[in-house]
């Protein structure tokens, strides 16, 4: 097959139409570079064009969407020391009430569309917005209260998660106006560690449709990221107006082999980023690159990170990473990978549903 460029092999990825090779993002925080717009663009264009990525995810801080509710974090600007939330903007239920609704153009929300619209004149290359979900703010902005305030006061939970609903969609609005490609929406509330999967179906799902259903013909690029294990993928993946699902599939089910026969939108991941991608041999790291591509069926695939990449991790590792996506332009899909070596931190596989 002809070598592709970047934004056809990607949306050809997406559609399960053949690919020269799977496509490839990593993604990573850059604490303290990314409270100044200007230079989150410069280090995420250096991350691009050094790992040759075909896929930019924008990094924003993920305390980005809370501030100008006003929870306040610590005020350390060291690399790789991530902020603490010293105040949260929500102590009561009562408090979700008073929620206004957000001029995105401004605060911390402006800062973010600022990065996105200054990635889009340096570089052709297709672009995701991070975008939170609403539940995932709400926990964000009360510490992690919003379960027991959701179970106990719901009247209140449901005001202010409407009002977070329509900031979100508003962002989203603008966000795709600025030029991304679409969105990765990162739901750390889907996970039957915290929530039952009717509560979820209540307090997340709901207002999860308010904020990405209007934008199934606009956005390009809609990726559904469910954070942690024990993860609602089959409750919610074929439901949601999304055609892309990324979630840390060598810690919690499904594997991806597993995921392939449960939903044909392109799968994002196979990369252990805490274990293998970390501390494992450069042979382990490109084992688990290739194990994942035969896991994934080899076409309708982005290999990337199950979560973000931590911000200490040597970019040499990172690089053994692209090297052996690169490699992979006209390899015979029906010849053997060698087989994959167990790395630190790496899934047996034996995690149920339950």
């Amino acid at each position: 097959m002809r070598h592709l460029g970047r934004r056809e092999r990607v949306f050809r990825s997406v559609n399960g139409q053949p690919v020269d090779r799977p496509s490839l993002a990593l993604w990573m925080h850059f604490p303290g570079i990314d409270r100044d717009p200007a230079a989150l663009v410069d280090m995420q264009l250096q991350l691009y064009k050094e790992l040759r990525l075909d896929v930019l995810k924008v990094m924003s801080p993920g305390w980005y969407p809370v501030i100008d509710w006003g929870c306040r974090i610590s005020s350390e600007a060291e690399p790789f020391v991530v902020p603490r939330f010293v105040e949260y903007a929500i102590t009561e239920s009562t408090d979700w009430r008073s929620l206004r609704a957000l001029d995105t153009d401004k605060g911390e929300y402006g800062k973010q569309l600022a990065v996105v619209r200054m990635l889009r004149e340096k570089t052709e290359a297709p672009i995701v917005a991070t975008v939170f979900s609403p539940l995932t703010t709400a926990s964000k902005l009360s510490g992690g209260a919003i379960v027991e305030h959701l179970r106990a006061h719901p009247k209140d939970v449901h005001m202010g998660l409407e009002t977070i609903a329509k900031t979100t969609q508003d962002f989203l609005e603008r966000v795709l106006a600025e030029g991304a490609d679409g969105f990765f929406f990162a739901t750390q509330c889907a996970s039957r560690r915290l929530l039952t999967v009717s509560e979820y179906r209540e307090f997340g799902c709901t207002y999860d449709y308010m904020v990405i259903s209007p934008f199934e013909q606009r956005a390009e690029l809609r990726v559904l990221h469910l954070h942690g294990t024990r993860i609602m993928f089959e409750e919610l993946v074929n439901d949601y107006p999304v055609n892309m699902v990324n979630w840390y599939d060598r810690a919690t089910w499904p594997s991806m082999r597993e995921a392939r026969s449960l939903t044909d939108k392109c799968l994002v991941g196979g990369i252990d980023h805490k274990g293998t991608l970390y501390s494992g041999t450069r042979e382990q790291i490109r084992d688990e690159v290739l194990d994942a591509v035969v896991q994934s069926g080899d076409s309708n695939m982005v290999v990337s990170p199950g979560c973000v990449i931590p911000p200490d991790t040597d970019w040499d590792r990172l690089r053994i990473v692209s090297r052996t996506v690169h490699g992979l332009v006209g390899h015979d899909k029906n010849a053997e990978f060698p087989r994959q070596s167990r790395g630190p931190g790496d899934s047996d596989g034996t995690e149920t549903r339950a």
